[in-house]
């Protein structure tokens, strides 16, 4: 009826650009995915699984790449121009997912264990990502104690220079001291002029 088709102007004026999303109408939704500006969208009932629904519309989408270029595409006044040679394309990909119960399980199961994996590659990325800056905060620190090692070790190499100097300085004193007290004795016992 016009009223769908006005609901359907309505959803691709609001489609994001390379986004899926789906949009509740009545008893049924509307389901779609963008890629650069390419839009499919489907209508089913609310308890469609979103799963399958959003591998029907990637496979429909790779198919319709597949068999028109993006030249072919942007050059097109209008994509209704399409209709004859994919329509039946279309009618294909709809009964396959709609005859086949066993197929939507396997798709939407297949679908959840690649948004799991999806999800744990991310994870694992993150991961990674705080281990890197975990590695990198290390190499400061190594860096920082290298550096502090290296001051610690020229200031006790100055430390050391210094006891030694002092250890010699204070010997000369001793001995200058003992020398000028042996004059004293040596003086007092044979007289200052020494004869």
């Amino acid at each position: 009826s016009g009223n769908f088709q006005m609901n359907c102007l309505k959803v691709l004026k609001n489609v994001q650009f390379n986004y899926s999303a789906s949009l509740d109408y009545q008893d049924y939704k509307f389901n779609y995915t963008d890629t650069n500006g390419l839009t499919v969208l489907c209508f089913c009932n609310k308890e469609y699984p979103l799963e399958v629904s959003y591998c029907y519309l990637k496979e429909l989408m790779a198919n319709f790449k597949t068999k028109f270029s993006m030249e072919q595409i942007e050059e097109a006044k209008s994509l209704y121009l399409f209709n004859k040679e994919f329509e039946h394309i279309i009618k294909d990909f709809m009964n396959y997912y709609n005859m086949k119960p066993e197929c939507q399980d396997n798709l939407s199961k297949l679908s959840r264990e690649i948004l799991e994996f999806k999800k744990n590659v991310i994870d694992a990325e993150n991961l990674l990502n705080k281990r890197g800056e975990k590695l990198q905060e290390i190499v400061i620190k190594s860096e920082k104690l290298k550096n502090e090692a290296e001051t610690y070790y020229k200031s006790s190499k100055k430390v050391k220079k210094k006891a030694f100097c002092n250890k010699w300085l204070w010997m000369i004193f001793a001995f200058a001291i003992c020398a000028i007290i042996g004059y004293f004795v040596s003086s007092i016992i044979c007289g200052f002029d020494y004869h």
